[in-house]
């Protein structure tokens, strides 16, 4: 008979979240499990119980090391463009290729519905703002606004393209009658070019 597996870890709850980034990258989170973790990282498979409750608050530290780098991916943006539109366009590509190389993890942090009213993810929410705000002070510098409405308004038509596109690409629900000769790095351009069209009149 084998020995049972030890229920202490050295640090189990990091350990896990480790083990939980991975597994989503790999397969995407609907199948991920907390006890198939417990044996990823050598603990009983009750362990993980004492760190994280249910599965949700497990995905929800997993999305939030996703925001976290794409908030740093999007931080750099300001370090290396200076003038307000080529930040803008070095932003939305940043996003764009994030997603392209975390499809799972893209998946998680916007798809997952970790934020319904009744959770209480209140870091994972923040840094999903933070995001959306950070970008939302890049357009500001390059189109700004008098009315907060407009501004508003124009950042969620601005948000709607970026963020639509990926879904589209991701999906791949474009089809060769809509692309014909085209390379993905141009219809990309397009679409970076008519994410800063967004400027106002």
């Amino acid at each position: 008979m084998s020995n049972p597996q030890p229920y202490h870890h050295g640090n189990l709850r990091e350990a896990l979240i480790d083990a939980a980034c991975a597994a989503v990258a790999e397969h995407g989170h609907e199948t991920l499990s907390l006890r198939s973790l417990a044996e990823v990282v050598g603990v009983a498979r009750s362990a993980p119980y004492r760190h994280f409750p249910e599965k949700d608050a497990l995905l929800a530290e997993v999305a939030l090391r996703g925001f976290r780098q794409l908030e740093v991916l999007l931080g750099s943006v300001i370090q290396s463009h200076n003038v307000p539109g080529e930040q803008l366009l070095a932003a939305g590509r940043s996003f764009l290729s994030f997603v392209r190389d975390n499809p799972h993890l893209f998946r998680l942090m916007y798809e997952a519905q970790l934020l319904s009213p009744e959770s209480h993810f209140n870091a994972l929410a923040d840094s999903m703002a933070a995001g959306y705000r950070f970008l939302e002070q890049i357009y500001q510098r390059y189109a700004p606004e008098p009315s907060v409405r407009k501004s508003q308004l124009r950042m969620i038509g601005l948000w709607s393209t970026l963020y639509g596109y990926a879904k589209i690409r991701q999906g791949g629900m474009l089809q060769p009658y809509m692309t014909s000769a085209l390379s993905e790095d141009e219809i990309e351009l397009a679409i970076l070019e008519c994410m800063i069209d967004h400027r106002p009149n």
